[in-house]
C-alpha cells in the first residue's frame, strides 16, 4: 500500500513540456535555471474529485506531499532551422502519512523522502514554417537518471523508462504580444498507457516586463483506474485475497501557468512563475511556485 502511495504521488509531478515553435539561429542559445516548491495535502481521484490524500484509503490517513526541485533547461541552436532542446531536473521529494493499525488505535507516523535527479529530456525541434505563422516539429525521449525505485519506499523519481514524445506546434508573433499552439503524443514504456498532450499560451512585452498564461493537459489513452477502491481477487475458492494488478500511473490532468519575466540586462532576465493543477483524475492537486534565470 505504501508503494502504491508513493508512485501516485511522485509519478505526476509536473514536468517540462514543448515549448513554442520558435528555433535559435545557428550558434545560439538560452538557458534557464529554475528553483520550485510544491507543498499539497490533496489529489484528484478517478473520479476527478478533488480530496485529501489517503481519503479513500482506510489504512492511511493525514498524507502530505513535498516536492523541492531545481530545473536546468536549455535550447542551443544547431542549424538555423533546428534546435536541440534539453531539461534536467534535480529533486528532493518527500512524502508522509500516518498509517492506522486495529481501527485506528494504533497511529504511526511516518515521512520518506528520496533525492536525486529525474527524467533527462532530450529532442529537437525543426521549424517547416516561418511566415505567416511558425510551425514547427518536435520530437525526443525522456531518459532516466537513476535506478531501481528506492528502497524505503520512499517516492520515486520518476517510472524507471524510457518514453518517447512528438508535438507538432504553432506560433504566431504579432507586434508585442504572441501566442502559440501545440499538440503531442507520449509514448509510454513499460506498464503506463500512452498520452495524448495539448497546450496552448499567449503573452506580451511591456517595456522590460513579459507577461504569459499558459494552459497543459494530459490525457491518458486508458480510463486511469479507482487505485484505492479496487476490488480484492481471491483465485481460489476460501484462498488468500490479493491486491488487483492496477496501473497506477495512468492519469489526466489541466495545468495552468502564469508567469511574469523581467530584463536585468541584454541576454539576463528574471522570471515567476505559478503552476497550479486545477483539475485531473489520478492526479496531485496542488500549486508550485518557482523562480528562475
Amino acid at each position: 500500500t505504501g508503494r502504491r502511495f508513493v508512485l501516485l504521488v511522485a509519478l505526476l509531478i509536473p514536468t517540462v513540456a514543448a515549448a513554442g515553435p520558435w528555433t535559435q539561429t545557428q550558434g545560439s542559445s538560452y538557458l534557464k535555471i529554475s528553483a520550485g516548491y510544491l507543498s499539497t495535502v490533496s489529489e484528484f481521484n478517478h473520479k476527478a474529485t478533488r480530496q485529501d490524500l489517503f481519503e479513500e484509503d482506510p489504512g492511511f490517513e493525514d498524507g502530505s506531499f513535498r516536492d523541492m526541485n531545481l530545473v536546468l533547461y536549455g535550447e542551443y541552436g544547431l542549424f538555423d532551422p533546428l534546435t536541440l532542446v534539453g531539461s534536467l531536473p534535480l529533486k528532493a521529494l518527500r512524502a508522509s502519512r500516518t498509517g492506522l493499525v486495529g481501527g485506528g488505535l494504533l497511529r504511526q507516523r511516518s515521512a520518506l523522502s528520496t533525492v536525486g535527479l529525474g527524467d533527462l529530456s532530450a529532442s529537437l525541434r525543426l521549424r517547416l514554417l516561418a511566415e505567416p505563422v511558425v510551425l514547427a516539429v518536435q520530437a525526443g525521449l525522456d531518459l532516466p537518471f537513476y535506478g531501481d525505485a528506492p528502497d524505503n519506499e520512499g517516492p520515486p523519481l520518476g517510472s524507471g523508462e524510457i518514453d518517447a514524445q512528438a508535438h507538432l506546434l504553432l506560433g504566431r508573433s504579432l507586434g508585442q504580444i504572441y501566442v502559440s499552439t501545440r499538440i503531442g503524443y507520449k509514448r509510454r514504456a513499460g506498464r503506463l498507457h500512452d498520452e495524448i498532450l495539448f497546450g496552448a499560451e499567449g503573452g506580451g512585452h511591456w517595456g522590460r516586463w513579459l507577461g504569459a498564461l499558459r494552459l497543459d493537459a494530459v490525457r491518458n489513452v486508458q480510463t486511469p483506474p479507482d487505485i484505492y477502491g479496487g476490488p480484492i481477487v481471491t483465485p481460489l475458492p476460501g484462498g488468500g485475497g490479493v491486491l488487483p494488478d492496477l496501473v497506477i500511473g495512468d492519469q489526466h490532468s489541466l495545468k495552468l501557468n502564469p508567469s511574469l519575466t523581467y530584463t536585468l540586462s541584454h541576454g539576463l532576465q528574471v522570471q515567476l512563475e505559478v503552476l497550479s493543477v486545477v483539475s485531473g483524475t489520478n492526479t496531485l492537486a496542488g500549486t508550485q511556485w518557482a523562480i528562475g534565470v
